[in-house]
């Protein structure tokens, strides 16, 4: 008998030395946890620093549509080894990231402890997060994610940039590991 397979979305965000580097590697990692399947990747977004009083690097931004049946408690431990694999170091709240990786939302699943809080409590004030998402659902999101609020509609000149996945890969000389859709540039 075969275990179900719950639905999740994590975000990535990078803007600390190579971030399309950053940002593969992240997606590439995650893809190696065996109960991992990535389903989609969502366009990735340039986007200026959220909430920050020092100057930083802009931030490159996505989503992924995952498939796990990792607990959403076991899948924030996988993200945050990946987030140390990659040098990730929290310094303080805002500062500039190798990588960054949230766990949005997972199916059928309210949470609120101190390590997590789901569905994520601010992704919806964040452009940078929900274009993404607009990315992966543009027909709205699935009930069983818990939102309480509608998708909006961002400009692209909201964003520095937008790219796909596979320019990133073709920028890096990189071939394409994963089978799974990417959306590609509008």
């Amino acid at each position: 008998m075969h275990e179900k397979l719950n639905e999740a979305i994590i975000a990535l965000g990078s803007n600390m030395g190579k971030r399309e580097k950053n940002i593969v590697s992240a997606i590439n990692l995650l893809s190696k946890v065996p109960i991992i399947k990535i389903e989609n990747i969502s366009r990735i977004y340039e986007t200026k620093p959220y909430k920050v009083l020092i100057k930083q690097e802009n931030f490159l931004n996505c989503c992924l549509k995952i498939f796990t049946n990792l607990s959403s408690q076991a899948l924030l431990g996988a993200c945050l080894g990946v987030e140390a694999a990659l040098g990730r170091e929290r310094p303080y709240r805002f500062a500039s990231r190798t990588i960054d990786i949230d766990l949005i939302c997972y199916e059928s699943c309210k949470i609120s402890t101190e390590e997590l809080y789901l569905p994520h409590p601010r992704s919806h004030e964040r452009s940078f997060v929900m274009a993404p998402i607009n990315d992966l659902y543009p027909r709205g999101l699935p009930e069983y994610f818990g939102f309480n609020f509608g998708i909006k509609k961002f400009k692209d000149d909201s964003f520095e940039n937008i790219f796909s996945y596979n320019e990133i890969l073709v920028n890096l000389n990189c071939q394409p590991s994963l089978k799974c859709k990417t959306q590609a540039n509008n």
